[in-house]
């Protein structure tokens, strides 16, 4: 105590009061108590073990504590000897079980998981996850390897690592991924890892490789594949991927926008195109093309094939779906000729009787409704400065009131005959949905449709009606100033018409005697039968007509004949049997028919009989020649003598008329070609193909030609 007061040395006396420490004893007592602890206590229990106050003890830890490597940690000092006891622990669970969860380590010793990764994996041989949940042994790795490669080596098929994971609960998803990657890298096992963790799946190679070879068979067979179907295939989701497999394996495909295509399905598609189009007309694109094509993959199929084919080239798209070549649109015309001649005939008959009844022009322009409605709404009163007609002011008002009157009467008489203008958007539109071969068209494919034969319609009907205002105008005039025919004469015209329909028919089923009647293709005798029906069979018609009225026009139109046919069914004293034949004849569709019919439209409605015999039909034959004959020598252009010769040479050869139009001369000439001379068949042919070059634009001397077909002789007959 003395040595305490004299300040030779400092002592630190106990709680107790008993004894005393030096600081260096104290630091030694409070390190032995720490180990005696197991290595880790706090300051409360280590002041506790050791007697003295804590302050003295809290100072004796921090001497020590870089000396002896103390750890402080959440209230704890901790040895570098407990942390070795820790490891060991750790690294003895490893072993036995492989791996064990930091949470089941943190709980068991009190300590967090943050400290159990910093300080334990360095002191053992147990190694810590990527996901820092688990210590784990390289034991542990190679047992979970072989597992792992056991469990994929054996798949043929896409394996998906949830059932994995189902069967080892405790195994690291992390773990197994890198072990995966690892086994794929170094090939011990073959095949595609996709994602990761639960939702991973497996695909071995040879489930790829059937994959591969059945999309390449598809490819190989169809000539094209979507590209959703090849990354499905191929198992990638990478359109570049998809892109770069296509050019390694297909290197000529093209890409377009949804699809890979070869050059050999777009020059089959193109031979599609143009068989449908010749043989249809109207091609449905939904037909030809696959339904997964996008618009832009047909667009770029129709792109590729009409920059080498002429046929698809000239042929129209409506819509994305539909394709139409010139033929077809004049068909789609064509079906509403009648309707617009007869609306046409109504607007010209309607002008004729304008010009035939006005006493001048101002007289009519004061008729007109659009007029009488200007000046009746407006209150202006028909007179004027100049006199004349218009000078009746006094009844203004009550002229107002008839000429209202009128107007509603003109409006009912307009209903009762129908519309008189040409056909409109709507009518036509209406017309074709009606039609079962246009009724499955889109909206857009329609109208486009309409927009082609809209224009077309106009112009017939404004060419119609102005030829049959001047026809009729010019019938008038000349009905006032040239003789009318007699009625001998108008019966030897029928006579003689008679006789030629008979001739050309006769000489049609010649030309084809030796075509099989059950043969698929009769398209040229059809269209010749129609043709012959359409020209020389409708002069028959009309002359019958003609003469059954009294008239002297004989260039009759359907709704002209329709007026005589009603003429005759409201006379005083109808005979039922002229009225039925004429109805009879003018419904004749065919050749035959008007053969059947004419007799009786003859005898019962023109009061004549027909007169046919053999020697008049050659006097009728011998004088069409002779007709024929003299166009040809003062024929101007090359189809006309083309035309002409080809008649010639089949009446000269076949001892047989034949009637047709300039398109149906390849036929004729490949029917008769076997009765000709080998070089008329040649100068026939050579001069055929300058028709179609200068029709297509190209300028080719024709007179060689011209002069060619007129040197041969058609003066000796066959028969």
């Amino acid at each position: 105590m003395k040595l305490k007061e004299m300040n030779l040395v400092e002592l630190i006396h106990s709680s107790n009061g008993k004894f005393y420490l030096t600081h260096q004893k104290l630091r030694s007592e409070v390190f032995d108590a720490l180990v005696n602890a197991g290595g880790r206590s706090t300051i409360g229990d280590l002041a506790d073990e050791v007697g003295v106050n804590y302050d003295h003890v809290e100072e004796a830890l921090a001497a020590i504590k870089e000396e002896k490597k103390l750890i402080f940690y959440l209230g704890n000092f901790i040895t570098q000897e407990y942390l070795d006891f820790i490891a060991g622990e750790v690294f003895a669970m490893t072993n036995v079980s492989g791996f064990v969860s930091i949470a089941k380590v943190s709980q068991e010793f009190d300590l967090s998981g943050e400290f159990l990764i910093e300080h334990v994996p360095s002191r053992c041989a147990a190694m810590i996850n990527n996901q820092k949940t688990g210590f784990y042994t390289e034991a542990y790795i190679r047992r979970t390897s072989v597992t792992v490669r056991a469990y994929l080596s054996a798949a043929t098929k896409p394996l998906h690592m949830k059932h994995f994971y189902a069967k080892y609960k405790f195994i690291d998803e992390t773990i197994v991924d890198k072990i995966v990657d690892d086994l794929i890298k170094t090939k011990r096992i073959k095949g595609k890892y996709l994602n990761r963790g639960h939702i991973a799946c497996f695909f071995p190679s040879i489930y790829l490789e059937e994959q591969t070879k059945a999309i390449k068979m598809k490819i190989e067979s169809y000539g094209y594949i979507k590209l959703d179907e090849l990354k499905h295939g191929i198992d990638t989701t990478s359109d570049k991927e998809a892109n770069r497999w296509m050019k390694e394996n297909f290197p000529d495909f093209i890409k377009t926008d949804t699809h890979f295509m070869s050059l050999g399905f777009i020059e089959r598609t193109k031979t599609e195109l143009e068989q449908n189009i010749q043989q249809t007309h109207l091609v449905d694109l939904f037909s030809i093309f696959p339904e997964a094509f996008s618009e832009k993959d047909v667009e770029y199929v129709l792109r590729s094939a009409s920059s080498s084919s002429s046929l698809i080239n000239d042929a129209k798209i409506f819509g994305s779906t539909w394709m139409m070549d010139d033929q077809a649109l004049e068909e789609c015309a064509a079906m509403f000729y009648p309707a617009v001649d007869e609306r046409a005939e109504k607007a010209a008959s309607k002008k004729i009787v304008t010009i035939i009844t006005e006493d001048d022009f101002v007289k009519v322009d004061k008729k007109s409704p659009s007029i009488a409605k200007a000046e009746v709404s407006s209150g202006k009163e028909k007179g004027g400065a100049a006199g004349g007609r218009g000078a009746r002011e006094v009844k203004t008002k009550g002229k107002n009131k008839k000429q209202k009157k009128k107007e509603a009467q003109e409006s009912i008489v307009q209903k009762k005959e129908g519309d008189t203008g040409a056909l409109t958007e709507d009518e036509i539109k209406e017309f074709l949905q009606k039609e079962e071969k246009y009724e499955i068209m889109e909206e857009e494919a329609l109208q486009d449709l309409i927009d082609i034969i809209s224009p077309k319609l106009a112009e017939r009907y404004q060419t119609q009606a102005a030829n049959i205002f001047t026809s009729k105008q010019q019938a008038q005039n000349d009905a006032k100033g040239q003789r009318k025919k007699t009625r001998k004469e108008q019966e030897e015209y029928i006579n003689n018409c008679f006789c030629k329909l008979q001739l050309f028919e006769k000489g049609l089923v010649h030309l084809f005697k030796e075509v099989d009647e059950g043969a698929t293709d009769q398209t040229g005798p059809t269209q010749l039968s129609k043709y012959l029906f359409k020209t020389v069979g409708m002069d028959l018609v009309n002359a019958v007509f003609a003469l059954s009225s009294d008239s002297q026009e004989t260039t009759l139109t359907p709704a002209m004949r329709q007026k005589i046919l009603k003429s005759v069914e409201d006379a005083d004293r109808v005979d039922p049997a002229a009225f039925e034949s004429l109805k009879a004849l003018n419904d004749a569709k065919t050749v035959q028919e008007i053969f059947a019919k004419v007799a009786d439209a003859c005898d019962y409605g023109a009061g004549m009989m027909i007169k046919a015999g053999n020697k008049r039909q050659e006097t009728v034959k011998k004088a069409h020649v002779e007709d024929m004959r003299k166009a040809l020598e003062t024929a101007p252009d090359l189809p006309t003598t083309l035309h002409l010769a080809v008649s010639l040479m089949h009446a000269q050869s076949s001892a047989f008329l034949i009637h047709f139009s300039g398109k149906f001369v390849p036929l004729i000439t490949e029917q008769m070609a076997a009765l000709l001379q080998k070089e008329q068949v040649e100068v026939i042919n050579e001069a055929q193909e300058i028709v179609v070059k200068n029709l297509r634009g190209e300028e080719i001397d024709t007179t060689p030609f011209i002069e060619k077909l007129k040197s041969f002789d058609y003066t000796t007959d066959a028969n």
